[in-house]
């Protein structure tokens, strides 16, 4: 299923002509979260949405997972400013739209202006409204109003990782030129163990390329560092995937540790870069144990129209009998046998600067971090 692109970039004339009206406008300096949010939704990332949510499609997206015409979009990407600033933004018109730096990013045209329940979304989307999940904090940290309204940008924002990060028609144009047919998409927000790589390996065999795509927007305290997890996997491709076989990208968008809802998210997202197949692993972004471990396998039933296959696994691990990784559907041996693969337990090795064992990471990717690589 190939999905249209949204192109939310303003065409050179129009972009010439607004520019030169920006600083006539009502404006709203935005920091580089939301920047990054605005640079998804103009690159396609988050096709079919066009900007941001007025309130019939995000109240349809908390209760149904799906916009207002049906379409899957199980996570709302909002845009909430304070109740003053938003005094001086009229519905019906156009807002200039100014990254931290002040430079022009873009325009919001603006909808609509409404309130949002934060615990009630928090329900929704995470399941709890505890402020422990860090998803349920971000929401809760967030301003009272919400502003929805269609996107152009002047051009992408400024960030320091940007140069690893493709956009969708350049993913597709890739693969097209590469000859695949059939690509599985890979989700992370860490780097790169030995769980992660007999995944990507068993995706290799079912498709013709792998497109590695790691998180690397906000995260929570205790999370990889984008550049760790650049280093880390130019290091495990380097020296362990047929480069032929494999493209590399970063997506700059927020970690909401959304749980099952984010799975669909996030396959949603590489079905616009150009996947047809996606990796759902186990507590695929999880937190703290707030969901069953295979949750996420389960939301895709209600999805058949999402446009992409997800590939469900079970959690991986080294078996010393087995003498490699495996999983439950393969390795009869427990106990002493088994070597549980974690980000949480690479960051403590990392953190107390001792080396990560073979067993559950590459040692070119252990010796790319650091402890100051850990946010």
């Amino acid at each position: 299923m190939t999905v249209q692109l949204v192109n939310g970039f303003l065409k050179e004339q129009e972009k010439k002509k607004r520019l030169d009206e920006f600083n006539e406008l009502p404006s709203l300096t935005v920091n580089q979260d939301v920047a990054l949010e605005m640079d998804k939704i103009a690159v396609g990332a988050f096709s079919p949405i066009t900007g941001f949510p007025v309130k019939e499609d995000y109240l349809s997206i908390l209760k149904e997972g799906r916009l207002s015409n049906g379409s899957p979009f199980p996570i709302p990407v909002t845009l909430d400013v304070h109740r003053d600033d938003a005094k001086n933004l009229e519905e019906k018109s156009l807002i200039g739209i100014k990254e931290a730096s002040g430079k022009p990013l873009g325009l919001l045209s603006l909808e609509e202006k409404y309130a949002h329940d934060k615990a009630d979304r928090s329900l929704r989307v995470f399941g709890v409204n505890e402020l422990k999940h860090p998803g349920v904090t971000f929401v809760h940290n967030s301003n009272d109003l919400l502003l929805g309204g269609k996107v152009s940008l002047f051009k992408r924002p400024d960030f320091e990782f940007l140069d690893h990060d493709l956009t969708p028609e350049q993913t597709r144009e890739l693969f097209k030129k590469r000859g695949w047919k059939t690509i599985t998409g890979f989700q992370t927000r860490n780097v790169p163990h030995r769980a992660h790589e007999h995944q990507q390996k068993v995706a290799l065999q079912l498709t013709d390329g792998l497109f590695i795509h790691p998180l690397i927007g906000w995260k929570k305290k205790g999370d990889f560092h984008p550049s760790a997890i650049i280093r880390g996997y130019e290091a495990l491709i380097k020296h362990y995937y047929p480069s032929n076989n494999v493209v590399f990208s970063t997506l700059t968008t927020i970690m909401r540790y959304a749980g099952p809802k984010e799975a669909v998210f996030h396959a949603l997202i590489r079905r616009n870069y150009g996947c047809t197949h996606f990796v759902v692993g186990r507590d695929h972004a999880g937190v703290h144990g707030y969901y069953d471990k295979y949750a996420a396998h389960k939301i895709f039933e209600k999805y058949p129209d999402l446009g992409i296959e997800p590939l469900l696994f079970k959690g991986a691990y080294y078996c010393k009998r087995c003498a490699s990784t495996v999983t439950e559907q393969i390795c009869p041996h427990t106990g002493k046998d088994i070597i549980e693969i974690s980000g949480t337990d690479i960051r403590n090795f990392v953190t107390k600067r001792e080396p990560v064992p073979s067993e559950l990471m590459r040692p070119e990717v252990s010796a790319s971090l650091s402890e100051k690589d850990i946010i």
